[in-house]
């Protein structure tokens, strides 16, 4: 949603440090990077996470984009106390890019005239998770992994990373550019509130009483929480 009115976050403030886009497969993030670049798109880095590899690019308003794909689940490592293992190495654009190469049923189905390397997310793709800046890192957590349940899957310096069900994450919080600096003001640019669906009616109706009433405010078919860096999070069922 574009805001004419809205105000570019001051430095040190809390709020959004990127959105992330998962696409299904290794195919779709080449083909989404040579189509991007061919576009004169211009990425500030690229990573393998080992859970996923990922493309890291800056919209004009310098909100962070992440664009990445998931390595199958059982190739995921874990520790002994179940945490998940990430890292942040080298992505290998040779191995990635040579999945436009391969030839396999999909390719024909496609349109003879159609070329996989200007297809922006060949195959659809999803926001797969938020990654957040906030001001202490053991408040936020402790709200989201505490109060309203999310797994801590991870942790590194200055970092979080919590989910449910098994995923690597679906929510990052860290405070590399924002420890003890300016909670998150409405009206900033880059982040307005964020939503988790749920598909399961039992899961959400045992999570509302989590929330403390000082943080929950009431909308049609949702609830919106505020945490402690007033960044707002609407929770809708789609089990209704």
């Amino acid at each position: 949603m574009h805001d004419p009115n809205a105000s570019r976050p001051r430095h040190g403030s809390a709020g959004l440090f990127h959105f992330a886009i998962l696409t299904p497969d290794r195919e779709s993030l080449a083909a989404t990077f040579v189509s991007l670049e061919k576009q004169g798109i211009q990425f500030v880095g690229f990573a393998d996470h080992l859970v996923s590899e990922s493309l890291y690019l800056q919209d004009p308003e310098d909100n962070g984009i992440e664009i990445y794909c998931d390595r199958p689940r059982e190739l995921w490592q874990f520790d002994e106390h179940g945490r998940v293992q990430m890292d942040t190495l080298a992505l290998n654009f040779q191995s990635l890019l040579s999945e436009l190469n391969r030839n396999d049923d999909d390719d024909m189905i496609m349109n003879e005239s159609s070329n996989k390397e200007s297809m922006t997310f060949l195959r659809g793709a999803i926001i797969g998770h938020m990654h957040l800046k906030v001001t202490n890192l053991a408040a936020s957590t402790n709200f989201y992994h505490e109060m309203l349940g999310f797994d801590l899957m991870q942790t590194m310096p200055g970092a979080s990373f919590l989910s449910i069900e098994g995923y690597h994450h679906r929510l990052a919080l860290n405070t590399w550019l924002s420890r003890a600096g300016i909670s998150h003001k409405e009206g900033d640019s880059g982040l307005e509130q964020f939503t988790v669906h749920f598909t399961d009616k039992a899961s959400y109706k045992r999570l509302l009483p989590r929330i403390p009433k000082s943080s929950l405010h009431t909308a049609i078919n949702k609830v919106i929480v505020t945490d402690p860096d007033g960044i707002k999070m609407a929770l809708v069922c789609d089990d209704q």
